[in-house]
């Protein structure tokens, strides 16, 4: 607000267009900041809180920041931006988070080995069942005096096991793979190496589901120095330095400030706005791809960084990085024969990633009303149709199949689906590659 403006019609006006905005997006966090000078605008608008106490000009807070949530955050003054007269604000967020605000879950459970169950049926068995029917007067009493006698047997013959769940917890990180990396943090403090190495490699080999049906269940891991690891973190900065603008905006792993949450928001954003209009719905096709890291081609792969500006010395080194690589099987305590391997990109490696996001950056829709999210190997494919015309969506559908193919990524038939979003609850015809 200049100083010369009426900051009653000032505050009149800003607060007709934040209730505008309000209105517009509902489910939005509004912020307002800004130089108000005198103006104060939860005058007109009491559910807003200013968060900005400290001066900012000489002695006066001119500069305000106001939310609708208690607390938001906390401001500390900073040096002033060149010229300017007012001071930097630093607008620390204050809430605690979601871990801290929500208190563990502890569950108690009981296990149930023969030798309990058996000295459980010895003391009921040895009880005198006539004390309680003497020792009370009413049926409920009796009841009551039974039920207490009874779980007092169970705690005293019966172990319990007690667990303790947070918010964060993961649920693919079962009681195995928790039991797995308890023993590889004791053998790391007991400085046994040998037992060390044991515990590692277990931890590597632990299965892709819960249950084990066959090999294909197992997810072999790169064990590299910690020479390697460093050295690839090197690299790894080269590589983004130079790929990083060039990488699909709609590729969400594995970058700065992106997540699954922000590849899930856009979609929704993509359909729910879509779906506004009549006549309208959407398909979406999840693609999941067959061991997508084990597929890479190192040439193919050095073709593709080339074309992204790698210089060639590192591009040769990749493709040497990524070729006659040796592994082995170990069953106890024998080992398989070595075998040499010249595909894929190992998984527990540093460049992993990335080199993965590097190889399926071509993979892009070229129709404006069909998006191509990635996630890593997991990809959707949303098709925003209207008029019922989905020529475009089949089209980009075996286009992406004909892509797959080129670059020896074989789609994972299982795991692939399709949904239909359609508000109508219309009937739609599946989507068929190749019969």
């Amino acid at each position: 607000m200049p100083p010369q403006a009426n900051v009653q019609d000032a505050q009149r006006m800003l607060a007709d267009q934040m209730l505008c905005v309000e209105r517009t997006n509902p489910d939005s966090l509004v912020i307002v900041l800004g130089d108000f000078n005198k103006g104060n605008l939860t005058h007109v608008l009491p559910k807003y809180r200013q968060h900005i106490k400290c001066p900012t000009r000489e002695d006066n807070i001119l500069d305000h920041c106001y939310t609708t949530v208690r607390d938001a955050y906390h401001a500390v003054p900073r040096a002033a931006l060149g010229l300017s007269d007012h001071v930097m604000v630093h607008l620390i967020p204050a809430y605690r988070q979601k871990l801290k605000l929500c208190k563990p879950v502890v569950r108690t459970s009981r296990k149930w080995p023969s030798e309990a169950v058996e000295h459980l049926q010895s003391c009921l068995d040895s009880t005198d069942w006539d004390v309680f029917r003497t020792a009370t007067n009413s049926l409920d009493e009796y009841t009551e005096a039974v039920t207490s006698y009874i779980s007092f047997c169970e705690d005293c013959c019966v172990p319990s096991c007690t667990r303790v769940s947070f918010t964060n917890d993961k649920p693919w990180f079962t009681a195995k793979l928790r039991r797995l990396r308890l023993d590889k943090a004791d053998a790391f403090r007991s400085g046994d190496k040998d037992r060390l190495k044991e515990a590692k490699y277990k931890f590597s080999k632990a299965p892709k589901k819960p249950r084990t049906t066959g090999l294909n269940d197992f997810r072999p891991i790169a064990l590299s120095s910690v020479v390697m690891k460093s050295f690839e973190r090197l690299v790894l900065s080269h590589l983004k330095a130079i790929t990083d603008p060039l990488l699909d905006p709609l590729q969400f792993a594995y970058r700065a400030n992106r997540s699954v949450d922000d590849a899930v928001n856009l979609a929704l954003h993509y359909i729910l706005r879509h779906l506004d209009s009549a006549g309208t719905y959407a398909r979406i096709l999840f693609v999941d791809f067959s061991s997508a890291f084990n597929t890479i081609i190192p040439a193919l792969l050095q073709e593709k960084l080339s074309q992204l500006g790698v210089p060639d010395s590192t591009c040769r080194w990749i493709t040497d990085f990524l070729s006659d690589r040796k592994q082995h099987v170990k069953l106890g305590k024998d080992f398989s024969n070595s075998q040499t391997i010249s595909t894929g990109s190992p998984q527990g490696c540093v460049l992993s990633p990335l080199l993965f996001s590097l190889y399926t950056n071509s993979g892009t829709s070229s129709h404006q009303s069909v998006k191509l999210l990635k996630f890593a190997d997991d990809t959707s494919l949303i098709r925003l149709i209207s008029d019922g015309d989905e020529s475009a969506y089949r089209s980009e559908a075996d286009h992406l199949v004909k892509w797959c193919k080129q670059n020896y990524l074989e789609l994972n038939a299982p795991k692939t689906v399709e949904m239909v979003v359609d508000f109508r609850r219309k009937s739609h015809h599946p989507l068929w590659f190749h019969n």
